[in-house]
C-alpha cells in the first residue's frame, strides 16, 4: 500500500508544478482571481501530500529528508500566500520561479530514492 501511495504522491507532485507554472502564466497575462484559485488547489494539494507523509512516517527509512523538503515547500507557499495577500503578484511568480518549481522536483527526486521499511 505505501509504495501504491508513494505513486499517487509522485503523480500528484507533478500536476503541482504543471499548476504551479500554470500560476505563474495567470499572473503574466494579468488574471489574479485564476491565478489565486489554482493557488488555493496548489495549496490543497500540499496539505494532502504532507498528511499522506504523516502517516507513512514509521514505514519510511528516509522521512527526515521527506520532511526537510516538505518543509521548505511549506515555505515558499507561506511566502506565496503572503505575497498575495500584499498584492504582490510578481513576487508570487518570482517565488515559483526561484523556489517552489526546484523544491517540488527535488521532492520527486527524493521520492525515487526513498525506502519503504
Amino acid at each position: 500500500m505505501t509504495n501504491q501511495r508513494i505513486t499517487q504522491i509522485h503523480e500528484l507532485i507533478e500536476t503541482m508544478i504543471d499548476a504551479a507554472q500554470y500560476v505563474q502564466n495567470q499572473i503574466n497575462e494579468g488574471d489574479l482571481s485564476m491565478a489565486i484559485i489554482v493557488t488555493e488547489d496548489l495549496i490543497a494539494g500540499f496539505v494532502s501530500i504532507e498528511q499522506t507523509f504523516i502517516g507513512m512516517a514509521a514505514d519510511l527509512v528516509e522521512y527526515e529528508k521527506v520532511d526537510r523538503q516538505i518543509a521548505l515547500v511549506k515555505e515558499s507557499l507561506n511566502k506565496i500566500v503572503l505575497s498575495f495577500e500584499s498584492n504582490e503578484p510578481q513576487q508570487v511568480a518570482s517565488i515559483i520561479n526561484r523556489s517552489l518549481t526546484k523544491q517540488l522536483r527535488e521532492l520527486l527526486v527524493i521520492l525515487e530514492t526513498i525506502s519503504v521499511s
